[in-house]
């Protein structure tokens, strides 16, 4: 009966052993988040300032240019900046959150087919044709258009990223009752 209990006692202990090492790394774990959390936050807060003057000259060349195209373009960098810009606050959002504050939408009343038409032209930029729009007009949601924004940008750029060589897609948009749908098929 005593070789019993010293096995038993043998394993308690192991036990008690790893469950200190199981602490222990996630202390470390912990603290390299919580260093990992600042430099993002440093690293997205710095990012500003240069976006800010990529932003300030692209609205200047857009309202200054006299050609249609130039112009066109200078339209898509400033379209592209504030959403880069928005995509910073996001992690900005993110990181404060994690840190105990609440999360900030901005909601507001947005036309789905004209944010849906602006991500578009951003990729459609170096072939018109790849992209081929099925959008129906409906009318306005609320919600926070950055953050809506960058959802749908996701999706279609993982589709343009990801269609067969000399595919095109195809994108759709409905409501249907109270749900929203994008629809991508990649050809």
């Amino acid at each position: 009966m005593m070789a019993i209990y010293c096995d038993i006692i043998v394993i308690n202990f192991a036990s008690i052993s790893n469950i200190q090492k199981v602490r222990e790394r996630l202390d470390i774990e912990l603290e390299y988040s919580k260093n990992r959390d600042i430099i993002l936050m440093s690293l997205a807060h710095d990012l500003q300032n240069p976006l800010c003057s990529v932003l300030i000259l692209s609205q200047f060349l857009k309202y200054k240019v006299s050609s249609y195209k130039l112009n066109e373009i200078a339209g898509q960098i400033v379209d592209a900046s504030l959403r880069m810009k928005n995509m910073i606050g996001d992690i900005l959002d993110f990181n404060r959150m994690k840190l105990g504050s609440a999360a900030v939408l901005n909601c507001e009343y947005v036309r789905v087919e004209q944010l849906i038409e602006e991500i578009i032209s951003e990729f459609s930029s170096d072939n018109p044709r790849l992209l081929i729009k099925n959008i129906k007009t409906v009318p306005p949601i609320v919600c926070d258009r950055s953050k809506i924004g960058r959802a749908f940008s996701n999706l279609i750029g993982n589709s343009y990223k990801y269609r067969k060589k000399g595919g095109s897609i195809e994108i759709s948009s409905f409501i249907d009752n109270i749900t929203m749908f994008l629809l991508l098929r990649m050809k």
